[in-house]
């Protein structure tokens, strides 16, 4: 890769500044394991610093809407609540109802892992922040190889007052401008590069920027798609509702994951994705466009 600015990954001390501290109102689609649309749930969250330490409290109160009656998701239903820990760029989750780490990077990406015993699911989640006030979150429930659903919500602060609907728009492809942010865990040290995102045709788009060019195809196999990038890593990719899910594999133990997701409004485009090598976790990427 070419020349990049880099970041130390200094400890983030300062609690009073967490931009996802205070009241929150989500709005959230549900999506089953094969991609459909089944219900929403309207989540009140609350995130309040322990005075004198490093803990946050998280008060979380969901509604199922009646849609979900018999979906796994009508569990998600009522008061939860834990605390998390911050430690430098990682959040661990304490419980009761949450258990598990997230890491965070960039300009307000966080990626996360856990499980929520309670409910009775494990959990990938991962949030963006749009603004002070807004931010997109989302992620998958499963138990074993079953996955329970997955959920794309749009978070507003209360402070803003905005009204907040949940996003549902198609998944497209679409030319964009852009950074590309990645923290590579051995060091805990950020990089950046200014990308270019160009939509060669409805199958085919091309990233480049300084020493980095990459090629995705999507071939279509049945309702979803094998993913070929550069021709020398394959993999399979889902699209649901905004968000379209990848994983290829390459030829060197190289494995890449990510999603891609267009934001209300369709003006910004994002990419969460992770990188392993040899089975261990290299690095988090993040991906912010402008349209």
């Amino acid at each position: 890769m070419g020349p990049a600015k880099i970041q130390s990954g200094r400890p983030m001390t300062n609690l009073s500044k967490d931009q996802f501290l205070g009241a929150w109102n989500i709005a959230e689609a549900v999506y089953d394991a094969d991609g459909h649309l089944v219900g929403t749930v309207q989540q009140q969250r609350t995130l309040r610093l322990q005075k004198d330490t490093d803990l946050i409290f998280v008060d979380q109160h969901c509604t199922p809407c009646p849609k979900l009656r018999n979906h796994p998701l009508a569990d998600f239903s009522g008061p939860f609540h834990f605390s998390l820990r911050k430690q430098g760029r990682y959040r661990h989750y304490l419980g009761p109802d949450v258990h598990g780490l997230g890491t965070t990077f960039g300009d307000g990406f966080i990626s996360g892992h856990g499980v929520w015993p309670r409910f009775g699911y494990n959990f990938h989640s991962w949030s963006i922040a749009l603004s002070d006030s807004t931010q997109l979150t989302g992620g998958s429930f499963y138990r074993g190889p079953s996955l329970a659903a997955v959920i794309i919500g749009v978070g507003s602060n209360l402070k803003d007052c905005k009204a907040i609907t949940t996003h549902t728009t198609p998944f497209q492809f679409q030319s964009a401008l852009g950074r590309s942010t990645t923290l590579a865990l051995s060091s805990n040290e950020e990089s950046h590069i200014d990308l270019t995102r160009e939509v060669l045709d409805a199958a085919r788009w091309v990233e480049f920027g300084i020493g980095r060019e990459d090629l995705f195809q999507l071939e279509p196999r049945g309702a979803d798609f094998i993913l070929h990038k550069n021709q020398h890593a394959v993999g399979m990719a889902k699209m649901v509702g905004p968000m379209l899910y990848w994983e290829t594999h390459g030829h060197q133990g190289e494995v890449s994951s990510g999603i891609e997701v267009i934001a209300p409004g369709e003006q910004q485009w994002f990419s969460l994705r992770q990188h392993s090598l040899d089975g261990r976790l290299a690095s988090h990427e993040g991906l912010r466009f402008t349209i």
